[in-house]
C-alpha cells in the first residue's frame, strides 16, 4: 500500500475540515440556527451535511482549480 501512495504524495494536499464541523469543544450536537449536526455519535445529519457543501468546496476549490456546477 505504501507503494501504491508514494508515486502521488507530491501531489498530495490535506484538507482539514475540523472547523466546519467542530468549531467548539465540545462539539456542538444543535447550532444556534437549530440544525441538528449528528445523526448518532459517528454520523453528520444529512441537513448539516447539505450545508457542509458550500464551506467545503470553498476549502476544495483552491485546490482543484474549479468550482462546483
Amino acid at each position: 500500500m505504501r507503494r501504491a501512495v508514494d508515486h502521488v504524495a507530491d501531489r498530495a494536499h490535506f484538507v482539514d475540515p475540523t472547523q466546519l464541523v467542530c468549531p467548539d469543544d465540545p462539539c456542538q450536537v444543535v447550532r444556534s440556527d437549530g440544525t441538528v449536526v449528528y445523526r448518532d455519535r459517528h454520523h453528520l445529519t444529512q441537513t448539516f451535511s447539505t450545508q457542509l457543501a458550500r464551506p467545503l468546496a470553498e476549502l476544495l476549490v483552491p485546490i482543484i482549480g474549479s468550482s462546483p456546477g
